[in-house]
């Protein structure tokens, strides 16, 4: 889990750095930028709650798959 919060946490650097640095005089004069920024955040965090999800869900199929064969 660590390891998808620094992954994460780099990609989300590394788009913020890469929209400022190649368009980012467009993007500022136009004011567009914001929006730009908005829209990388709701996707990783979007990314980044659909694994959260997964893990949960795999965590459960995990625990009932090791109950049934202890049981058998």
């Amino acid at each position: 889990m660590n390891q998808i919060k620094k992954i994460s946490a780099t990609i989300f650097m590394l788009s913020i750095v890469m929209s400022l640095s190649a368009q980012g005089d467009y993007y500022d004069n136009s004011g567009k930028i914001y929006t730009v920024v908005a829209v990388v955040c709701i996707t990783l965090f979007a990314i980044v709650g659909l694994l959260v999800y997964l893990e949960r869900r795999i965590k459960i199929l995990e625990k009932l798959i090791n109950d049934e064969q202890r049981s058998n």
